[in-house]
Protein backbone atom coordinates (compact mmCIF):
# COMPACT_ATOMS: atom_id res chain seq x y z
CA UNK A 1 0.00 0.00 0.00
CA UNK A 2 3.02 2.32 -0.16
CA UNK A 3 1.90 3.71 -3.50
CA UNK A 4 -1.60 4.48 -2.25
CA UNK A 5 -2.54 7.86 -0.86
CA UNK A 6 -4.29 7.88 2.50
CA UNK A 7 -6.19 10.72 4.14
CA UNK A 8 -4.87 12.01 7.45
CA UNK A 9 -7.31 11.18 10.21
CA UNK A 10 -6.42 14.53 11.81
CA UNK A 11 -7.07 16.99 8.98
CA UNK A 12 -8.10 14.90 5.96
CA UNK A 13 -5.05 15.95 3.90
CA UNK A 14 -3.63 13.32 1.58
CA UNK A 15 -0.53 11.47 2.81
CA UNK A 16 1.60 9.02 0.85
CA UNK A 17 4.73 7.06 1.70
CA UNK A 18 7.96 8.39 0.21
CA UNK A 19 10.57 6.00 -1.17
CA UNK A 20 14.25 6.01 -0.35
CA UNK A 21 17.06 4.29 -2.26
CA UNK A 22 16.31 0.94 -0.61
CA UNK A 23 12.52 0.91 -0.63
CA UNK A 24 12.33 1.96 -4.29
CA UNK A 25 13.71 -1.49 -5.20
CA UNK A 26 10.70 -3.26 -3.61
CA UNK A 27 9.08 -4.09 -6.96
CA UNK A 28 12.20 -5.62 -8.51
CA UNK A 29 13.91 -7.10 -5.44
CA UNK A 30 11.63 -7.15 -2.37
CA UNK A 31 14.12 -9.09 -0.23
CA UNK A 32 16.67 -6.31 -0.72
CA UNK A 33 14.15 -3.51 -0.21
CA UNK A 34 12.85 -4.61 3.18
CA UNK A 35 15.52 -5.15 5.79
CA UNK A 36 13.11 -5.51 8.73
CA UNK A 37 15.33 -3.16 10.73
CA UNK A 38 13.20 -0.05 11.07
CA UNK A 39 9.74 1.37 10.65
CA UNK A 40 9.03 4.76 9.12
CA UNK A 41 6.23 6.56 10.90
CA UNK A 42 4.74 9.75 9.56
CA UNK A 43 2.83 11.96 11.94
CA UNK A 44 1.21 15.25 10.99
CA UNK A 45 3.01 18.06 12.81
CA UNK A 46 -0.27 19.32 14.27
CA UNK A 47 -0.52 16.04 16.22
CA UNK A 48 2.76 16.67 18.03
CA UNK A 49 2.47 18.27 21.43
CA UNK A 50 6.24 18.56 21.63
CA UNK A 51 9.56 17.00 20.78
CA UNK A 52 12.02 17.81 23.52
CA UNK A 53 15.77 17.22 23.65
CA UNK A 54 17.25 16.34 27.03
CA UNK A 55 20.92 17.01 27.70
CA UNK A 56 23.08 14.71 29.78
CA UNK A 57 22.71 17.30 32.57
CA UNK A 58 18.94 16.94 32.44
CA UNK A 59 18.24 20.29 30.79
CA UNK A 60 15.25 20.18 28.46
CA UNK A 61 14.93 22.10 25.20
CA UNK A 62 11.85 21.98 23.00
CA UNK A 63 12.52 21.41 19.33
CA UNK A 64 8.85 21.27 18.34
CA UNK A 65 6.04 22.68 20.47
CA UNK A 66 2.35 22.66 19.49
CA UNK A 67 3.25 21.36 16.04
CA UNK A 68 5.75 24.12 15.21
CA UNK A 69 9.55 24.36 15.26
CA UNK A 70 10.68 26.58 18.16
CA UNK A 71 14.48 26.41 18.07
CA UNK A 72 15.84 29.88 17.23
CA UNK A 73 16.73 29.98 13.54
CA UNK A 74 14.18 27.33 12.48
CA UNK A 75 11.27 29.72 11.95
CA UNK A 76 11.44 29.21 8.17
CA UNK A 77 10.59 25.52 8.64
CA UNK A 78 7.15 26.57 9.89
CA UNK A 79 6.22 28.42 6.67
CA UNK A 80 5.00 25.32 4.76
CA UNK A 81 3.12 24.20 7.86
CA UNK A 82 1.25 27.51 8.00
CA UNK A 83 0.49 27.45 4.25
CA UNK A 84 -0.94 23.92 4.38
Amino acid sequence: EEDSPHPSFVNGKEMIAVDNEKSITRKEDPLNAYLQKHIDITLPYEMLGSITAVTKNGEKFDIIRDGRFVVPGTEELNIPLQEG
